[in-house]
């Protein structure tokens, strides 16, 4: 008998990106990018910067998992 498991997703239509996952998406769909606004970085703050990406329709991500906190 297969045991199923459950996997919770939440739909995201717009999110912001490190310039690295940006070009990856857009090498591996850039149909999925309607709009897209470049955050500048901040001086003296590590990074290049975000992009900020709305998508052309939902992208389902899954939640992470539950960590309880320890009493």
């Amino acid at each position: 008998m297969k045991k199923f498991t459950d996997i919770d997703v939440i739909p995201v239509v717009r999110e912001t990106l490190s310039p690295k996952e940006f070009i990856d998406l857009v090498a591996a769909s850039p149909d999925l990018i309607q709009r897209t606004a470049i955050k500048l970085p901040v001086l003296g703050a590590a990074g290049f910067g975000q992009i900020s990406v709305e998508y052309t329709r939902p992208r389902y991500k899954s939640l992470a998992r539950f960590k309880p906190v320890a009493r």
